[in-house]
């Protein structure tokens, strides 16, 4: 859920509390809504399934609970800390001989065009240096057929919850996030990185830009993340 700068060295230094502070900061949610994403997954067996931005793996975590096995799960991410516990989180749940860990960008994945099923990112495309790119990268290695499923950030639109909660993001977060970990440059960047996303229809658009149909979007939390899914052309 906290911001995942360009720069895969900031995130090497808050892997340890990464985890914890997610949790925290969300009162658990984050964990819902990945379980959320993961309901997006086609019902059938033999997939192969990539998570970009995978960080330490939550999102992995909910794809191999809720995917038809067999399946074929791969998680890719810059950060060489982030991959490092990740892979022990694998190990230490049992399931590290389904997953297939690898570093990269989401701008140029290191894969086959038409060679994944199903292609997620969680709380992370906001950060991509170029999130149409990675868009258009994505509808490149996904089958004919494919599907797209991305968790996002997003802000309520009631201005009830939205102006608390905005004072929550610029001012509690960052202190309280700088403290646990030393590192207030990542979280005073979240509410920055989150405020000047494109959301709701317009991030729709962006992926039907990228060659996406069926697009839709779902508003978890009253709008405090949001949930869309698109599918690649069969033909």
């Amino acid at each position: 859920m906290l911001a995942k700068d360009q720069t895969p060295n900031l995130f090497d230094k808050i892997a340890k509390n990464y985890d914890r502070l997610n949790h925290i900061f969300s009162l658990g949610l984050d964990l819902a809504w990945r379980r959320a994403a993961a309901q997006h997954l086609p019902r059938q067996a033999g997939l192969t399934i990539l998570d970009v931005a995978t960080g330490t793996g939550d999102q992995l975590v909910a794809l191999e609970r809720r995917a038809a096995k067999p399946c074929k799960l791969m998680g890719l991410d810059p950060s060489p800390g982030m991959l490092g516990l990740c892979s022990r989180k694998m190990i230490r749940l049992g399931i590290n001989g389904m997953v297939q860990l690898q570093s990269g960008k989401a701008e140029s994945l290191p894969l086959e065009t038409q060679s994944v099923d199903v292609i997620t990112t969680s709380f992370g495309i906001r950060n991509f240096p170029n999130p149409q790119a990675a868009l258009r990268e994505f509808h490149r290695v996904l089958k004919p057929g494919g599907r797209v499923i991305v968790l996002e950030l997003s802000l309520p639109a009631q201005p009830w919850l939205r102006i608390p909660y905005l004072f929550y993001f610029r001012r509690v977060l960052p202190w309280l996030g700088g403290l646990i970990s030393g590192e207030r440059g990542a979280y005073s960047y979240l509410n920055q990185s989150v405020e000047r996303f494109p959301q709701g229809r317009e991030f729709c658009a962006w992926l039907e830009n990228s060659g996406f149909i069926n697009v839709n979007s779902r508003l978890l939390t009253l709008g405090i993340a949001s949930l869309y899914v698109g599918g690649k052309p069969a033909a």
